[in-house]
């Protein structure tokens, strides 16, 4: 009878954790969702060419990671946007900031160090310094800027 109660009162207490994360996640979804409502939508190339007409393949891949690691619609997302704090990166998943680091080094072949990675709070930031690595890589390399990315 013991082992029946104890294994009811585990399942009620993992099922009590499920619902309060979801409600947790719906809360800070609605709360992205506010602060983009009234933005018009944009696809990953209308982002790149709108805000970053010299770099659009960069911003918009840029976008593209940061949407593979946040559940979230970024058809919104404008270059202000600070990740951490605007889209709850954080708070929706702990990992979710190193994991976007660790991608962003792969897909460009860079190397973001801790304290730089630590200072970029907005979109721009990430873009304007993932821009300036890939210059610099491709000047070492002996190729003209743009020529090693495509989408």
């Amino acid at each position: 009878m013991k082992i029946v109660l104890i294994g009811v009162t585990v399942l009620a207490v993992i099922a009590l954790f499920i619902w309060l994360q979801r409600l947790w996640d719906a809360r800070l979804k609605n709360a992205v969702e506010k602060l983009m409502g009234g933005r018009p939508r944009r696809s990953g190339r209308e982002f790149g060419e709108t805000f970053y007409p010299d770099n659009p393949e960069v911003a918009t891949k840029v976008r593209d990671i940061l949407a593979e690691h946040l559940p979230l619609d970024l058809s919104r997302l404008e270059p202000s946007d600070q990740p951490v704090i605007d889209l709850k990166m954080d708070d929706m998943d702990s990992m979710a900031t190193v994991e976007f680091v660790i991608a962003l080094e792969k897909e460009f072949g860079i190397k973001i160090e801790d304290a730089d990675a630590e200072k970029m709070r907005t979109f721009d930031d990430i873009c304007g310094y993932v821009i300036k690595k890939v210059k610099e890589s491709e000047a070492e390399a002996g190729k003209p800027y743009g020529t090693t990315l495509t989408l």
